[in-house]
């Protein structure tokens, strides 16, 4: 998030809030996810949720979509 500068003095926020990003990302401590890819993410966990990952599932949607093959993989 970018960090909002209440002072009356000139702080170039934007860069500064770069900068802590970089240092965050660094050190390993902290993971730093981009918001334009918090939306990919949530909708990756709805799916999730939604049971049709499941491998039985994801067949049966892949069939009626008329999907030839299917990849499916795991990480764990």
């Amino acid at each position: 998030m970018k960090i909002e500068n209440r002072t009356s003095e000139f702080i170039d926020s934007e860069a500064l809030t770069e900068l802590l990003q970089v240092e965050f990302v660094k050190q390993k401590y902290y993971i730093v996810v981009e918001r334009n890819q918090l939306q990919k993410i949530l909708e990756e966990k709805k799916l999730s949720l939604s049971g049709l990952t499941e491998t039985e599932q994801a067949v049966k949607l892949w069939e009626l979509l008329g999907a030839q093959k299917i990849w499916m993989r795991s990480l764990y």
